[in-house]
């Protein structure tokens, strides 16, 4: 707090710094009351607010929201990806599948990187199990009617698979039960993709 004395005319300024955003807020007021006057003098008091904007970037984990992503490889007869959504949250899990060498199922419009295609997409509750890889998960499912969406990576020299993904997508459920939205988003950057980088 400080206070500055100018003629009959004192000044009382607060600054204050709110968590973490930066956000300035500055309070004035006058000893004489806002807008005071004295004979053949005006006073006039101005306040300025400043704001500080913050830039963040997008990870496979997104803690405001409780919501965590990662992927995995498996190699059969044919190359296997399954991209998964944990909402720690609402305790579902949201997963992807794309195969290589095939093209996109019906109803599925992807973008994906060269000879890959989505086949399906499914939902099913239990956040905790949502990247247990080994096998289908021991719980009912909820399958997709369709989605869209682009799924990209670049690849390190001499490899051909990706050590991390990126995944701009929605996911459609038709019917869906109450823990399922009817247009489920699929969005980060940056995704770990388990038994890959090679």
């Amino acid at each position: 707090m400080k206070k500055y004395t100018s003629g009959t005319l004192t000044v009382l300024a607060t600054v204050a710094i709110v968590g973490c955003g930066g956000k300035a807020v500055v309070d004035g007021s006058s000893a004489g009351g806002q807008g005071s006057t004295s004979t053949g003098t005006t006073t006039t008091s101005t306040t300025t607010t400043s704001t500080a904007t913050s830039t963040s970037t997008s990870t496979s984990t997104s803690t405001a929201d409780n919501i965590e992503y990662r992927a995995n490889l498996w190699l059969g007869g044919m190359d296997h990806l399954i991209i998964a959504r944990a909402n720690h949250t609402a305790d579902t899990c949201l997963r992807l599948f794309a195969d290589w060498p095939m093209p996109n199922s019906e109803d599925f419009a992807f973008d994906t990187p060269s000879g890959w295609g989505v086949a399906h997409a499914d939902a099913h509750q239990d956040a905790s199990i949502c990247f247990d890889w080994e096998g289908p998960p021991q719980v009912d499912t909820v399958q997709a009617s369709g989605g869209e969406g682009l799924i990209e990576w670049d690849l390190a020299a001499g490899n051909s698979y990706p050590c991390t993904l990126d995944i701009d997508a929605t996911i459609s459920f038709d019917g869906s039960p109450p823990w399922l939205d009817a247009l489920e988003p699929m969005s980060a950057s940056g995704v770990v993709v388990d038994d890959g980088c090679f």
